[in-house]
């Protein structure tokens, strides 16, 4: 998992994951709102899953080998903080 606080101009960037995977990034409703899939582009094969989200400026990013409704399953218990 990896979360940073993103500023306006790194939003705008084309090489911001959320940008540069655009046409690939599948929205993905969760109990905690909506969220962003795909499948890693380098090597399909070993099953590795992304899952990305924007809440404001802090952009947050699940990815590994676990199954994808394990991912899934962590990515909806992630609750904001106050």
């Amino acid at each position: 998992m990896d979360e940073s606080v993103e500023s306006p101009a790194d939003l705008l960037d084309p090489s911001f994951p959320m940008n540069a995977f655009k046409s690939i990034l599948r929205p993905l409703r969760l109990s905690n709102g909506v969220w962003f899939e795909m499948q890693q582009q380098h090597a399909p094969w070993e099953g590795e899953w992304i899952l990305m989200r924007l809440d404001g400026t802090v952009a947050i990013e699940i990815d590994g080998l676990s199954s994808k409704p394990l991912l899934q399953q962590f990515a909806a218990r992630l609750v904001r903080s106050a």
